[in-house]
């Protein structure tokens, strides 16, 4: 009778023991998610001799990107932008990724790209100020 009694006991603490655990395991976040829910905003300034472009990708992670551009014209404060584009490349992996944009308010461009790798990947940005002048810059920004 007493080692059947030890044996219940034993059984109860494993029982708490498991429950224990599975209780840990449902409260904590996963490693990617975590990483994911991590506000991550890549911000830059590029210049050209007529043009500044303000640009903003969020989240920065694999997957859809937001990107923002802002461009400010250095010479001229009323100069118009004709068409923007841009595009994303991982030199080696992945070919350009082109990027529509499309206006929003107070002169910012918005467009969102599928970014399918992790990496340092080039961005190239165009505007067309007139229909023969046109501002290119580029820069790295980390992916993941």
């Amino acid at each position: 009778m007493r080692e059947l009694r030890n044996g219940i006991w034993v059984e109860v603490a494993l029982a708490i023991v498991v429950v224990s655990i599975t209780a840990a395991l449902v409260n904590a976040q996963p490693t990617r998610e975590a990483a994911a829910a991590t506000p991550r905003t890549f911000h830059t300034v590029l210049h050209t001799p007529d043009i500044a472009f303000d640009v903003e990708v969020q989240p920065a992670l694999p997957g859809d990107d937001t990107v923002v551009v802002r461009p400010r014209f250095v010479k001229d404060p009323n100069g118009q932008v004709l068409q923007l584009d841009a595009s994303m490349s991982l030199t080696g992996r992945v070919a350009r990724i082109p990027m529509a944009f499309a206006p929003l308010a107070r002169g910012r461009y918005v467009a969102t790209v599928q970014v399918p790798f992790a990496g340092d990947w080039t961005f190239q940005v165009r505007a067309l100020r007139t229909q023969i002048d046109e501002s290119v810059a580029l820069t790295q920004i980390r992916i993941g």
